[in-house]
Formats: structure tokens, C-alpha cells, sequence
């Protein structure tokens, strides 16, 4: 169950880049607000179909703090992923970032939580991050958007908030990792969505970015930023429900797979050419994916 709704997360998630990418870029930021509606509505409407509204009751003060920072852990190192991409190709950003948050997760949960990491967890990491590196650094038409360690260095700052990112993404998921021990899905989804819906809220109010401008514009901007909304709420729901069966490091391994989804749904939908690096990621990854399941 864990392996397959961490599979699910990934697709969700790699057809939210495509839809986002169909997006104006000064729209972009504005799927996350209607993100935290579409998931405190979905949360409310499930609890009620499965009544799950006593076990709300029974939630204890820690672990509604305890999935408040997480959710913060994850708000910042989002926030870190944008201030990176302000300075590096985001081809560079995502490879830094996914290996980053797949090394920080495994050492985590070998070290701090005691999990077990087999060698097939480990070789199956070890595939999905070169396909992801060969993914995302073939990805783009620009010359310039090729591996440089140069590159990487000169902007140091950049890959500080890459490291960052990687390892607020890495501590937010340890904490729910543990939280969902002593509790369910949806309570935790809840709180989660709550608290990003709020932080977003506030954003809106501050910066222009993050408001919901689309909607009075008479394109299909609408269309798509409601439905990368959508579809990332599905996404969070699987990764959540993926947490709660098995290990974070298996969900992080396997969710980092999203770039397959939407390097196959780009050639789909938008008719983007996939290089021969890419077809070659594609296959690394998911010979991964499938080590990890058996």
C-alpha cells in the first residue's frame, strides 16, 4: 500500500508541474492558495463520509504542534526552492534538491529513528537520483542549463538554499513520518492544510504573486491553476497516506520519482521533445522505482 500511493503522490505531483507549466509564470504562486481551500474542503467532506470527526477530538496539544512545524518545515523549504531557482537553472536546482532530500532522509531515518535500510532501498535510491539528475539536466532547450560544478559553486548562496530546501523537506516529513504513529491521515492533513492555507492567506494580503488574479482574466489561466490546485491536493493526500503505512524513506525514494510523470505527461500534453538523456532517466528511474517495490 505504501509503495503504491507514494507512486500515485509522484504522478499527481509530476502532473501539477505540466499543468503549472501551461500556467502564465505570474500565476504560478497563485495554485497554492486555492491548494489549501481544496484541501481543508476535501479533509472536511472525507471525515464526514468516513466519520472521523471523534478522532479529531483525541489529537493531544504536542501533536498538533508537531504537525504545525512540519507544515512550516515545508512552507520554508519551498520558499527555499524559489529563492534558489532566482540564481541556478532549475534543471541544477531540482538535482541538488531531490538528492539532497533523499540522502538527508535516509541518513535521518537510519540514524535518528533507527529504521532499516536494505540494499536494494539503497540501490534503488541510487538509480532514481542519476535518472533524476539525467531528467532534469537534459530537460532544457537553453546551452547554458548543462551540470557545472563552476556553476554550482560560484552560486553558493543558491546552493545553500537548494541544501536548505532538501533538508526542511526532509525534517517536515520525519516529524509527520512519526506523528502518523498516533494518529490518522486525515488529522494530520487537516492541521497541515489549515496551517498552509493561512500562511498563503497572509502572503496574499503582502504580495501580489500570490493572489488570485486569474480569475478575472478571460483565459484558460483559470483552468489550470484550479486544476494543478486539485490534482497537488491528491498528491499531498497520497504522500500523507503513504507516510502513515510505511517508512519516510521508501515514500521519499519512491515520491522523488514525480520527474518521470512529468517528462512522459509534457511529451503528452505539450509535445515536448524528450532527449536521449532523458529516455535514459526515465529508464533509471523507474528501474528504481520497481527495485524498491520488490
Amino acid at each position: 500500500m505504501s509503495e503504491i500511493m507514494a507512486i500515485m503522490s509522484a504522478v499527481c505531483w509530476g502532473a501539477t508541474g505540466v499543468l503549472l507549466r501551461k500556467t502564465p509564470e505570474r500565476h504560478r504562486f497563485s495554485f497554492m492558495l486555492p491548494e489549501g481551500f481544496f484541501s481543508v474542503s476535501l479533509v472536511l467532506i472525507l471525515s464526514t463520509i468516513f466519520g472521523a470527526w471523534n478522532d479529531f477530538l483525541l489529537l493531544s496539544s504536542s501533536l498538533i504542534f508537531l504537525s504545525i512545524l512540519a507544515a512550516c518545515f515545508n512552507i520554508l523549504g519551498t520558499f527555499s526552492y524559489v529563492k534558489a531557482l532566482n540564481e541556478l537553472k532549475i534543471g541544477l536546482t531540482l538535482t541538488v534538491i531531490v538528492s539532497s532530500f533523499i540522502l538527508f532522509t535516509m541518513i535521518s531515518s537510519k540514524w535518528i529513528f533507527n529504521d532499516s535500510l536494505s540494499f536494494h532501498l539503497i540501490l534503488s535510491a541510487i538509480f532514481i537520483i542519476f535518472g533524476v539528475i539525467l531528467i532534469n539536466l537534459s530537460s532544457s532547450d537553453e546551452r547554458n542549463d548543462n551540470f557545472s560544478f563552476r556553476t554550482l559553486l560560484s552560486n553558493y548562496k543558491s546552493l545553500i538554499y537548494c541544501l536548505f530546501a532538501g533538508l526542511l523537506w526532509c525534517s517536515g516529513n520525519l516529524i509527520l513520518d512519526q506523528v502518523l504513529e498516533n494518529t490518522g491521515v486525515l488529522q494530520v492533513t487537516l492541521i497541515r492544510s489549515l496551517t498552509v492555507l493561512f500562511v498563503y492567506l497572509i502572503l496574499s494580503i503582502w504580495f501580489n504573486r500570490f493572489r488570485l488574479s486569474f480569475l478575472y482574466e478571460n483565459n484558460s489561466s483559470k483552468f489550470f491553476v484550479l486544476s494543478a490546485s486539485f490534482i497537488a491536493t491528491l498528491s499531498m493526500l497520497f504522500w500523507f497516506t503513504s507516510l502513515f503505512f510505511g517508512e519516510a524513506s521508501l515514500t521519499v525514494i519512491l515520491g522523488s520519482s514525480s520527474p518521470i510523470a512529468a517528462i512522459i505527461l509534457g511529451r503528452i500534453f505539450l509535445k515536448e521533445k524528450i532527449s536521449i538523456y532523458s529516455q535514459i532517466g526515465v529508464i533509471s528511474s523507474m528501474v528504481g522505482v520497481v527495485i524498491a517495490i520488490i
